[in-house]
């Protein structure tokens, strides 16, 4: 573990200090009952002082008062970064943060939508969302497109990553919609292409699939076919019937829930041993219930893999709730302790979590800053599945397309606080990942604006994990 926590009764002696010192511009602090945590926003170190002490280290500092602190500490804040030369020039250490971060595209995720169409007619829906005005016609993806889409990711990752039978970063392909099952042969179709290719050597063995579906046209045939082929099935599940029901209902059904139906699938992809996920939307219509749902998630669905996905504003839907990001923030907090004791892994707040624990820089919080490929139905691809309905960053490609030299993909890789002017200040610089750029893009006019809703949840969790490592270690 990197955060570092000095004993409370360190600071003795006196001594008079030659050289002009200073906190560190990117050293943040958060205070809670007489005890103040010192924290550095690039290295993640942090040490935890009384507040007297803290006075005594501000007046070294400033040359008011050299009477309760040593040698030996300053030594140990100056080592840390966490006190610098006032003259100092910090933007080198900023600067090897960002030359060790991703730049440049580097393509090893695909997004297949297999159709636009969908049974569901969920009140937030993310898809339908993405249409700034009537939705286009009906549209399924072909074999041949599919298949085409496929080779083509292969020559993408080829490019990027090298041949290997084993690739050490998260890669996967994603089957999405739309209701994706709705294709439901051509999901077969273009599982079989991705093994063939695995097992050829194309693409790593241990590349990832994962089908994003609402879960209600699962059959004991797609069940069995998903754990044939170790795909994680994510099942869009936002809890117990009362909650589940008021936002995901039939299309054309009168507002008929769907939560029968959707876990009527669960059933049958846990009766078959499919690797099942439970993806949950959280809404203003459950975000006070979250840790309550995440127990019954448990016990009473029965699944252990859960993910969290904040809701996003779209051109369709926009939250009312001044106070959603908060709220959302400390459920997630909540749902994380219940992970944690019973050791459960939710990934959105872990990787934040391994940010802070491990030392690494989650620069980016989205595939779509330059690690993904997005394929339309009708073949057009793009950065980020969030523009479907509008088609800005989707281009059609040609036999000469490259990604690695498109403005829009070599752009989006950019695109992590950690080069974003206005993110520097920030106490959750390093493992915030930024959010995601689309809601910022929509909420403020750019993707290199700030997704305050994430912001949110960033400082919310840091300031978190701060004061659980000091109660960890007293």
């Amino acid at each position: 573990m990197r955060s570092i926590r000095i004993p409370l009764n360190l600071y003795k002696g006196r001594i008079e200090m030659k050289d002009a010192l200073r906190f560190s511009n990117f050293v943040h602090f958060f205070e809670r009952g007489g005890i103040t945590a010192i924290f550095h926003a690039l290295s993640r170190e942090v040490i935890f002082v009384n507040n007297a002490d803290l006075t005594n280290i501000r007046n070294r500092l400033s040359h008011v008062s050299f009477s309760d602190i040593n040698d030996e500490t300053m030594d140990y804040l100056i080592q840390k970064k966490l006190v610098v030369s006032s003259d100092a020039d910090e933007k080198e250490d900023l600067e090897v943060l960002q030359k060790s971060i991703l730049q440049h595209p580097c393509i090893d995720t695909l997004y297949l939508l297999l159709t636009n169409s969908c049974n569901f007619a969920c009140t937030y829906c993310f898809f339908e969302g993405s249409y700034s005005g009537p939705k286009e016609k009906i549209m399924n993806m072909t074999k041949k497109m599919a298949i085409s889409a496929v080779r083509q990711f292969a020559g993408f990752f080829k490019k990027a990553c090298g041949y290997s039978d084993f690739y050490p970063y998260e890669s996967s392909v994603v089957f999405y919609g739309g209701e994706p099952l709705i294709n439901v042969d051509i999901f077969f179709a273009t599982v079989e292409e991705v093994e063939t290719l695995k097992e050829s050597g194309v693409l790593p063995k241990n590349l990832a699939m994962n089908i994003n579906t609402n879960g209600s046209l699962i059959t004991r045939e797609i069940a069995t076919f998903c754990a044939k082929h170790n795909i994680e099935v994510d099942v869009s599940l936002d809890g117990y019937r009362s909650v589940h029901d008021a936002c995901r209902v039939w299309r054309g059904g009168n507002n008929r829930g769907t939560f029968d139906d959707v876990m009527r699938g669960v059933a049958i992809l846990k009766e078959v041993g499919a690797k099942t996920c439970i993806s949950c939307t959280v809404s203003e219509k459950n975000v006070e219930e979250l840790p309550a749902i995440f127990n019954w998630f448990l016990d009473g669905a029965g699944v252990c893999n859960v993910g969290f996905n904040p809701l996003l504003n779209s051109h369709q839907y926009k939250i009312n709730d001044p106070s959603y990001s908060s709220k959302v923030a400390q459920a997630m907090i909540e749902c994380f302790k219940i992970a944690r004791e019973r050791g459960i892994y939710e990934a959105r707040m872990m990787r934040k979590v391994r940010a802070f624990v491990d030392g690494t820089i989650y620069d980016r919080d989205c595939c779509g800053c330059g690690k993904q490929v997005v394929i339309l139905p009708n073949g057009r691809i793009g950065v980020c599945h969030a523009y479907s309905g509008t088609g800005e960053f989707f281009v059609n490609p040609d036999s000469d397309f490259d990604p690695f030299e498109h403005p829009f993909w070599k752009e989006w890789s950019r695109r992590s606080p950690l080069n974003m002017p206005k993110c520097y200040d920030c106490k959750a610089l390093t493992i915030c990942g930024g959010g995601c750029p689309h809601n910022a893009d929509l909420n403020n006019g750019s993707i290199w604006e700030i997704d305050e809703g994430f912001c949110v949840h960033a400082k919310d969790t840091l300031t978190w994990l701060i004061w659980d490592l000091y109660d960890q270690a007293k």
